[in-house]
């Protein structure tokens, strides 16, 4: 009797123990748990009147989310402090540039959308990715949506030849001078280069390039877009990659893929 008074009273109190501790399954799945819903990866904003504003932080140095979303349409204000929340410049990529760590802008409502990358200005900071939505692009009348398609596809076709032009790190280009840049598809870290596409274009089309590693990773979003007009269009200036490797320049048409260029990047 005494031996089973004992292991009843030693059942208890191991049982009180388990509960008091939240031990077993129960707290691996909560940590679990815990841990998954932590990762934030889209900034968030808030709504100042009709102004969306996104306060950005440094971290550790580093950006704290990876990835915004703005909508044709939109007003927006972005911030960016460090962790002593002193402002902190950063720039749109190859576009345009905060001032005292604050940037604004309304998107027109027939932006052609994009995605484009958020840096900081002089200091390493890492990268976010910016995506800009045309809602009204796509539209649910089958008539339109064919249209749109069949257009696109014509200015895709129409691309006859994409060119690149070497800028050597350290020269400044200037237009004015009628210095000529040789065309290649090997470059030097640091190198800078323009761009020409040829072809037949409709009125209204754009273009823009984006620049793709080896693995197919998107090292250089897609930038500020260019009128086409049919014959040879040239823009200057864009830098290749940092680091030595084999990439690929795609440029696209009215939001498509019309042609891809693979170049070499050498170290210096």
């Amino acid at each position: 009797m005494q031996k089973t008074k004992f292991f009843l009273v030693a059942a208890i109190l191991l049982c009180g123990t388990f509960i008091l501790t939240g031990c077993g399954n129960k707290n691996t799945n909560t940590n679990t748990n815990k841990n998954t819903n932590t990762v934030v990866t889209e900034a968030p904003f808030t709504m100042s009147g009709a102004t969306k504003v996104f306060n950005l932080k440094l971290v550790n140095g580093l950006l704290n989310y990876k990835t915004m979303t703005f909508y044709a349409g939109d007003t927006v204000e972005v911030r960016l402090t460090d962790a002593n929340n002193q402002p902190v410049e950063f720039e749109f990529k190859g576009i345009t540039q905060s001032a005292n760590g604050v940037f604004n802008t309304s998107i027109a409502n027939d932006d052609k959308g994009g995605i484009y990358q958020l840096t900081c200005v002089n200091i390493e900071c890492g990268s976010l990715a910016v995506t800009v939505i045309n809602q009204n692009a796509n539209t649910s009348t089958n008539t339109v949506t064919n249209t749109s398609t069949n257009t696109s596809n014509a200015n895709a076709q129409g691309v006859t030849k994409v060119e690149m032009q070497r800028i050597p790190a350290g020269t400044t280009f200037d237009p004015a001078s009628g210095a000529t840049y040789a065309t290649t598809t090997n470059f030097t870290v640091g190198d800078q280069f323009g761009l020409s596409v040829t072809g037949v274009f409709d009125s209204g089309a754009t273009t823009t390039h984006a620049i793709l590693d080896a693995s197919g990773t998107v090292v250089d979003p897609q930038g500020m877009s260019t009128a086409l007009q049919t014959g040879t269009n040239g823009t200057c200036c864009y830098t290749v990659p940092s680091t030595a490797g084999s990439y690929t320049v795609k440029v696209y048409v009215n939001g498509t893929e019309a042609q891809s260029v693979p170049i070499t990047v050498a170290a210096q």
